[in-house]
């Protein structure tokens, strides 16, 4: 395998790098990793590519696990649409902001982020432009979390054809999202004070005017799940 590595960014406090491997001309995956030195960056970022790799050697066992996940994936499934009516008994655990345990190789999911990004039709400048916006990027590549790929995944997956930045970014914009949870709220049938004690078990805070845009997206998705 060939490891090629790119510097995708940097300032005073951190340097961000991605390491790609190659086989037989052919891409087949890439890791990103940040670090105080762009050795320090690039080595991280190749550990962790190769981590990867290292893990799928053994088939078998990596089919067992992805099955078991399918399994518990159903069940889980199956346990929400259940409980789906039962919208005055919240699962606060489930409210709780969690990290998503992110993969070392982020390919699938930036492939399904470029698919939809052509078909919305999108250039680079547009784009960056609606990262930036949304949820503080200045691109693509310099996303680091991967909760907020998965954000940005949403927001373009649930964006209609034939939609521009500039109406996207009204959509998501802060006074918009407060009407638009204010409407799905009121399906729910929550009142003020629970509307509020799920936003302070969320974020800390007692109003959804505190939340920055980004956090007010997440809340939105959240409310839709919900309410669907």
């Amino acid at each position: 395998m060939l490891i090629l590595s790119d510097l995708l960014y940097t300032d005073n406090l951190r340097i961000i790098v991605k390491a790609t491997g190659w086989r037989e001309g052919v891409e087949i995956g890439n890791a990103l990793a940040e670090g105080k030195t762009a050795e320090e960056a690039e080595d991280k970022a190749i550990r962790r590519l190769k981590d990867r790799f290292r893990k799928e050697t053994n088939s078998i066992e990596n089919l067992s696990i992805i099955k078991e996940q399918a399994i518990e994936t159903d069940i889980s499934s199956e346990n929400k649409n259940r409980n789906q009516n039962s919208i005055n008994n919240i699962d606060l655990e489930n409210l709780k902001t969690k990290k998503t345990e992110a993969p070392s190789d982020w390919s699938q999911d930036l492939n399904r982020y470029e698919l939809e990004i052509k078909r919305l039709g999108f250039n680079k400048a547009e784009e960056n432009l609606l990262i930036k916006e949304l949820i503080g990027y200045n691109s693509r590549n310099m996303i680091i979390d991967y909760d907020d790929l998965l954000l940005m995944i949403k927001i373009i997956k649930t964006t209609k054809d034939n939609k521009s930045v500039i109406q996207i970014k009204e959509f998501y914009s802060k006074d918009n999202l407060i009407k638009e949870t204010n409407h799905i709220l009121s399906e729910l049938k929550w009142n003020t004070e629970k509307a509020r004690k799920v936003v302070y078990d969320f974020y800390k805070v007692k109003s959804r005017n505190k939340l920055s845009q980004k956090q007010l997206i997440e809340f939105y998705f959240f409310l839709l799940q919900k309410a669907a």
